[in-house]
């Protein structure tokens, strides 16, 4: 059936099914213990991976707001808006193209 599904020629419902047919490769999780096992003691950590996330979110949040009420009147350009502010703050975190927004 995923032979045929390949020699059929394309259209957008097909496109999706073959797109898909990459998806299969997860069954290699079911047929090596090696891999079954290293899931499932990931697993658990997803949800404190999660919080984690949800606790960065937060706090950077909490600056987002700071540098905007802070330097907002005097710097609008980067910290005018709250979606400025996030820009920037987040080019600083990431050292990507700060420099040359900033300096």
């Amino acid at each position: 059936m995923v032979i045929a599904i390949t020699l059929v020629p394309s259209n957008e419902a097909l496109a999706v099914l073959r797109a898909l047919i990459v998806l299969r490769v997860f069954r290699l999780v079911s047929a090596v213990p090696r891999l079954r096992r290293i899931v499932v003691a990931l697993l658990p950590a997803v949800s404190g991976v999660g919080a984690i996330i949800q606790l960065l979110l937060l706090v950077f949040y909490v600056f987002l707001v700071i540098t905007t009420k802070i330097f907002g009147q005097n710097f609008s350009e980067w910290f005018g808006t709250l979606d400025d502010s996030i820009l920037t703050l987040f080019q600083i975190m990431t050292l990507e193209g700060w420099s040359m927004r900033i300096v």
